[in-house]
C-alpha cells in the first residue's frame, strides 16, 4: 500500500491531460483482450495466475464488495470486474516494467485510474484474502 500511496502523490502534483483513447475504448485494449480471450497460458504469463485462479479471485474480492463492475449508464465507463483484477495483476506481475503509464496504456486508461485500482485492490487483499 505504501507504493500506491507514493505514485498517487507523484500523481497528485501533475496537471491532469485528457487523451482521447482508442474507439472502443477499455474495450479494445490489451488488457482486456487478454481477460476475455485469454487461455491459460495468456493469463500466467501476463497476469502471474492460472485463469481458474482469476476467476476466483473475481468472485471473492467482488463478493464483498471490491472491484465490482460499474454500474454507470454510460457503457464506456461500465468496466468490468475482471478488467480491473487484469488491470492489477498486470503492474504486479511487471508486464508494464513498473511504468505505470505503460499499464495505462495498455489498459487504455489513465495513470490515475490505474492507481485507484491498485488501491482497491490492496485493501482487498487485505481485509479479504488474508484468511485464505
Amino acid at each position: 500500500m505504501l507504493l500506491v500511496a507514493l505514485l498517487a502523490e507523484e500523481e497528485s502534483h501533475k496537471v491532469r491531460r485528457c487523451i482521447k483513447r482508442g474507439l472502443e475504448g477499455w474495450r479494445g485494449s490489451a488488457i482486456n483482450e487478454y481477460v476475455v480471450y485469454g487461455d491459460d497460458g495468456t493469463y500466467k504469463l501476463n497476469f502471474r495466475v492460472s485463469k481458474n485462479t482469476f476467476l476466483t479471485m473475481i468472485q471473492l474480492l467482488s463478493g464483498h464488495g471490491y472491484l465490482r463492475t460499474n454500474q454507470c449508464p454510460n457503457s464506456e465507463r461500465q468496466m468490468t470486474a475482471a478488467f480491473k483484477l487484469g488491470v492489477c495483476l498486470y503492474f504486479l506481475s511487471g508486464a508494464g516494467k513498473g511504468d505505470m503509464q505503460a499499464v495505462a496504456d495498455a489498459g487504455h486508461l489513465g495513470r490515475a485510474t490505474v492507481l485507484s485500482y491498485l488501491d482497491e485492490f490492496c485493501v482487498a487483499c487485505f481485509n479479504v484474502l488474508k484468511n485464505f
